[in-house]
């Protein structure tokens, strides 16, 4: 468990550093490029460790980082030409953070699926278990009753020829319940 939380501490260090280093290397250059884009590492880091909701937060953290430098350094080319690639800063950290999120809903469906099959995995391994009992018993019961039947059989064949047939036969009938419904002759 340490070590998880180590590594999460390192990525986040990393995120954070990455983000300042980004911003300052766009506030320093002179060149107007559509520097900013590259806080889309930024936004793709923090979506390994943060919720939808909080990428989302960092997502608008690095566009205010992207108005803040175009204030803190004016740009050096036409204006038309800096809008345009602080606009594309800003569409390209948002289409990634909208994509970080989809990836993450995606996951937790993924996870939650996976959690689902293993239930019911687990269901049908417990319903498998329960047949496989009744089925033992079934065999059970079954090895049981043969020769307790069969010793019965053997007894009333030993009755009958020991005291004569019929007599023998009339007497068990009347001694068993469906023979006391029945009248004797």
């Amino acid at each position: 468990m340490a070590r998880l939380s180590m590594k999460a501490a390192v990525l986040r260090g990393s995120t954070a550093a990455a983000a300042i280093i980004i911003f300052v290397a766009d506030t320093i250059t002179p060149l107007d490029i559509a520097a900013a884009t590259v806080y889309v590492a930024v936004v793709l880091m923090v979506s390994r460790f943060l919720r939808q909701s909080d990428i989302a937060m960092v997502a608008l953290g690095r566009v205010a980082l992207t108005l803040l430098n175009w204030y803190v350094s004016p740009p050096a080319v036409a204006l038309i030409e800096a809008v345009s690639n602080e606009r594309i800063s800003m569409a390209a950290i948002g289409l990634v953070t909208i994509l970080a999120i989809y990836a993450k809903r995606a996951e937790a469906a993924l996870l939650n699926s996976e959690r689902q099959v293993r239930d019911v995995q687990m269901a049908l391994a417990h319903e498998n278990r329960l047949t496989t009992m009744g089925e033992l018993m079934a065999s059970i019961s079954h090895e049981l009753k043969q020769p307790i039947g069969a010793a019965r059989n053997n007894g009333h064949a030993a009755m009958r020829a020991t005291h004569g047939g019929a007599a023998a036969c009339s007497r068990r009938s009347s001694s068993t319940p469906a023979g006391n419904a029945e009248s004797e002759p």
